[in-house]
């Protein structure tokens, strides 16, 4: 077991990594007028994993051990990393000098406020660890603000924060993301519990929002970069409402075809918002600035999708 955990936790390290940087390489390769397509793409490839790893996780399973969930990801691995330092741009110029204290307050920050929220779902979140924990995280945070506000170079440009286009977008992508987590874990339950359907066929239903997130989010990033991200991401906003409202008016008498057009608004909508939101975070800061900017977006998309679960796993377990 302790082997595992530990082969996971490396894992996280690279994957924290990856999420990091990945918006920020996109965002340097492409011009601002040709982002919101690139972004769209890279969103279109999330949707496929999420869609094509399940199943093939399954498939095998059923043909081979366990271990091999993992070790097929070694040759996919090594084959990237190779085309990656081919391909993948340089670093040009000046690198900065790594802010040590305010990496060790953030990462112990959010490290607790992250822990708390996930075991606050088991143990209840006024239990006194959650409450203490969550306490911690919000004191090493703010003194992890005061640091960078006194560093020559911190390790998070506080000014960035100012910036209204940049704070009030990544404001709409933690509503976005909490929205998002929740009806993923409520789904479900609605699915086989009320409409009774077989974990085989709620499976298949729940493919339909990456389907559509696959198909529609390079189109509607190329789209973005023609009329404007502003008015995308306002569309899109509409669209998951409406798409929200819908899914908040089923009962046990409504149709699996009501379920489903519901899921697709909300699809279609994430669709339209997230690619051009994306390119908006990402164009509101210098270009020396891209790599922190990727890695508070990534930050703001997790702690949304634990904040949805969280929320609604404790609102589920309320009313049952």
């Amino acid at each position: 077991f302790v082997p595992l955990v530990i082969c996971r936790l490396i894992q996280g390290i690279g994957a924290s990594a990856y999420m990091a940087t990945n918006q920020g390489i996109i965002a340097e390769m492409y011009p601002k007028e040709k982002r919101g397509k690139a972004l769209g793409i890279l969103m279109a490839a999330v949707a496929l994993g999420t869609m094509v790893g399940p199943p093939a996780g399954g498939f095998i399973l059923s043909v081979l051990s366990w271990n091999y969930i993992f070790l097929i990801n070694v040759p996919i691995g090594i084959v990237i990393f190779l085309l990656g330092t081919k391909y993948l741009p340089k670093s040009k110029g000046n690198k900065e000098k790594l802010d040590v204290k305010g990496a060790i307050l953030l990462f112990g920050g959010t490290l607790l406020l992250f822990g708390a929220l996930i075991e606050s779902q088991q143990i209840g979140f006024l239990n006194p660890f959650i409450l203490g924990s969550i306490l911690i995280s919000i004191i090493l945070i703010f003194f992890f603000v005061r640091l960078e506000q006194r560093v020559e170079q911190p390790l998070l440009e506080l000014n960035i924060l100012k910036n209204f286009q940049f704070s009030i977008n990544l404001f709409c992508a933690l509503l976005l993301f909490i929205c998002i987590a929740a009806s993923i874990i409520i789904v479900p339950f609605y699915l086989q519990n009320v409409l009774k359907l077989t974990p085989l066929h709620t499976g298949f239903f729940m493919m339909i929002s990456p389907l559509v997130l696959a198909v529609l989010s390079p189109f509607c990033g190329n789209l973005s970069d023609k009329i404007g991200s502003e008015i995308m991401t306002v569309v899109g906003l509409f669209f998951m409402a409406v798409g929200f409202f819908f899914m908040s008016r089923l009962v046990e008498s409504s149709t699996i075809i009501e379920c489903a057009v519901s899921v697709i608004v909300v699809a279609l909508g994430q669709a339209l918002f997230q690619p051009a939101n994306n390119s908006l975070i990402m164009s509101s800061c210098p270009r020396n600035k891209l790599g922190i900017v990727g890695s508070i977006n990534a930050l703001v998309r997790n702690l949304g999708l634990i904040s949805g679960i969280t929320l609604s796993t404790t609102l589920l377990y309320k009313f049952m």
